[in-house]
């Protein structure tokens, strides 16, 4: 019993140094925008970018918000739609709840009666839209859940990077 509690109290205290040599994950914040919807595959001709500025008519964007892109499916009968944003360090959560609180929460709102009346089947799509954060880009989307899941997959991959915290000693 003896051996048994000696074994697991070095184990303990091994932990932090097994910890300390494992690979955390940080996101790249080097990419333009364009490169990123470019890298999400949605930049094949079914989408379009938003030159209008329609968010505007829902909130402005903050001065913290260093670039960004809308991009909406080409086809007027669908509610597809990416919005990519580039963010300054430590602003993108601020940003996420704007952008779920002051526009799709409230384009939901606005819009859900003639949604349904004239596309029924789109309008799940904007009541679940949802808003990821990698690191300083933030992403949110108005898709199907396979279409947001496979976009969401995407950006992991395409902005993830891996580093030993060992060797930032």
């Amino acid at each position: 019993m003896k051996k048994t509690i000696l074994l697991f109290c070095a184990l303990l205290a091994c932990l932090p140094l097994l910890l300390s040599c494992a690979a955390t994950h940080e996101y790249r914040d080097d990419l333009e925008v364009r490169e990123l919807y470019s890298l999400s595959e949605r930049s094949d001709g079914a989408y379009l970018v938003d030159n209008s500025g329609f968010l505007e008519d829902y909130f402005a964007l903050p001065d913290y918000v260093t670039e960004h892109a809308i991009l909406y499916r080409r086809e007027t009968d669908s509610l597809d739609e990416i919005g990519f944003f580039h963010v300054t360090e430590g602003n993108a959560e601020k940003l996420k709840r704007m952008i779920e609180e002051e526009y799709l929460s409230a384009a939901y709102e606005k819009n859900r009666d003639f949604y349904d009346s004239y596309m029924p089947r789109e309008t799940p799509k904007l009541a679940n839209a949802e808003v990821r954060i990698f690191g300083n880009y933030v992403v949110y989307a108005v898709l199907s859940d396979t279409d947001k899941a496979e976009l969401f997959r995407s950006m992991k991959y395409a902005l993830r990077t891996t580093k030993n915290t060992a060797s930032n000693r």
